[in-house]
């Protein structure tokens, strides 16, 4: 993982800021027991993990079904 190379590297975890667009509950859990000290900013976090262990991504499909929507409602 690239924070354990900068941890290599002797960057402190106080220093380090993850950025990430969607995760999981578990999987932002799971981070931050690992690098308690790394600052993490993430646009959204879903629901959680289906049974596969994938995100479960309702934020596209919200997006999806309103753009739909939206193409629907356009004048022709």
């Amino acid at each position: 993982m690239a924070i354990d190379v900068l941890k290599a590297r002797g960057v402190p975890e106080e220093h380090i800021l993850f950025l990430n667009l969607i995760a999981s509950p578990e999987g932002a859990k799971k981070f931050a027991d690992r690098f308690p000290k790394v600052r993490v900013v993430t646009a959204f976090v879903d629901q959680g993990l289906d049974d596969k262990k994938y995100v479960t991504i309702s934020v596209f499909h919200t997006v999806k079904a309103n753009l739909y929507k939206l193409y629907c409602a356009w004048p022709r």
